[in-house]
């Protein structure tokens, strides 16, 4: 089941980290997951293993054994895009070693699907990705420039100018 159809080429993904400590805490969330089903209008993948699901709550992709659960095990909590496997931002784990409830950050954890060029090969920070050709083609957003492959940073206005006051139109012009 996928949804929208239309958007249905990814139906399995991988999470996967270099870094030893998630390795070693969170090694039965790692691996291959596969489309299952949908949660408020957001894909829903499910664990190989069939015991854990990736799901979007609340502005949060998280990695937890119920579907809906307020918390994981493994949580992104960066920009919702509609896939998770298109994320810029860095994974946490719940690392049990710390003292209390401790999130720890991984920049090295990902979450690939190998069918979108966008999420092999992502764009930068304040950037879009546009998949073409089996390519990834990455633009800064409307008011930034930079290297859209790595970021893209506020554009720079004239120092010069002793603008104190602006216009604003309300027609949307």
């Amino acid at each position: 089941r996928c949804f929208p159809d239309s958007e249905c080429s990814c139906h399995d993904i991988n999470l996967s980290t270099e870094s030893s400590a998630p390795k070693k805490s969170q090694k039965e969330s790692l691996g291959t997951y596969h489309l299952y089903s949908v949660y408020q209008d957001f894909p829903v993948y499910q664990h190989a293993s069939g015991l854990f699901y990736l799901y979007h709550k609340e502005e949060n992709w998280l990695i937890s054994d119920r579907i809906g659960s307020e918390s994981g095990g493994i949580q992104n909590q960066g920009d919702s895009d509609r896939w998770p496997y298109r994320l810029k931002t860095s994974w946490e784990y719940a690392d049990p070693t710390a003292d209390g409830w401790q999130w720890r950050y991984d920049m090295e954890m990902s979450l690939v699907c190998k069918q979108d060029p966008c999420s092999l090969n992502g764009c930068g920070m304040n950037s879009l990705c546009a998949a073409k050709d089996g390519r990834a083609i990455c633009t800064c957003l409307k008011g930034y420039t930079g290297d859209p492959r790595i970021r893209c940073y506020p554009e720079q206005h004239d120092s010069s100018c002793q603008c104190t006051r602006i216009r604003v139109n309300s027609t949307g012009g």
